[in-house]
């Protein structure tokens, strides 16, 4: 006779259910962090920027 286990579900969040912007001045910086920093890397294959991501 087979005993069998119940399989557990895993959940990943795909949001904390904040805003990534709140203000017109948070986006302003997140943007202008993101373009320096894809500026700096950008001769670099082994770096990946992005931004406005659940991690």
């Amino acid at each position: 006779m087979a005993i069998s286990q119940a399989i557990e579900t895993v959940s990943y969040p795909v949001s904390d259910g904040k805003p990534m912007v709140e203000t017109p001045e948070h986006l302003e910086a997140m943007l202008y962090l993101l373009d320096a920093l894809m500026r700096y890397f950008a001769g670099r294959e082994d770096v990946y920027v992005a931004g406005n991501q659940f991690m």
